[in-house]
C-alpha cells in the first residue's frame, strides 16, 4: 500500500497516528467524512431499560426454579425463548438500534397475550398438574 520499507514497518510498529507521507492526501480526504451521530438515551428510557432488565433477569431466575420443581418442558421451552428474546431486545434498546422500539412493542404485546391466556387457566393447569 505504501512505498518504502521504512514506511511499511512504521505502519505496523509505529505510533497509531502515523500516516505515511505518500498517503497523506488520501488521509486528509477521508478524515473529514461525516461521522454517524450517536443519540444519547434519555434518563427515562435508561430507567425503563434498567427495570426491564431486572424484571427479565428475575423472570429467568424464577423460570429455572419452576423447571427444577416441575420438570415441565411444555411451559419451560417457550418461556425460555421469551426470556432470551427479552434480553436481546433490552440490549438492542441500550444500543439504540432502529428496530428495538418496534421489537419492544411486539414483546409487550406477546406478554399481554400470554397474561390473558394464563389468566383463563387454573393454577393447576398453569403448573402442569392435571386433576
Amino acid at each position: 500500500m505504501t512505498n518504502g520499507f521504512k514506511n511499511k514497518i512504521k505502519v505496523i510498529f509505529g505510533r497509531p497516528d502515523f500516516v505515511p507521507s505518500d498517503r497523506i492526501g488520501i488521509f486528509k480526504r477521508t478524515k473529514f467524512l461525516p461521522s454517524t451521530a450517536v443519540e444519547k438515551l434519555t434518563i427515562l428510557k435508561n430507567c425503563y431499560i434498567f427495570f426491564n432488565f431486572l424484571l427479565t433477569a428475575l423472570s429467568g431466575f424464577l423460570l429455572v426454579n419452576y423447571y427444577q420443581e416441575t420438570q415441565n418442558w411444555l411451559m419451560f421451552i417457550p418461556f425460555a425463548f421469551l426470556v432470551a428474546f427479552s434480553f436481546t431486545v433490552n440490549i438492542a434498546l441500550l444500543e439504540n438500534k432502529k428496530w428495538a422500539d418496534y421489537a419492544e412493542v411486539f414483546r409487550l404485546f406477546i406478554f399481554i397475550l400470554i397474561g390473558i391466556a394464563l389468566n383463563k387457566m387454573t393454577f393447576f393447569q398453569t403448573i402442569g398438574i392435571t386433576i
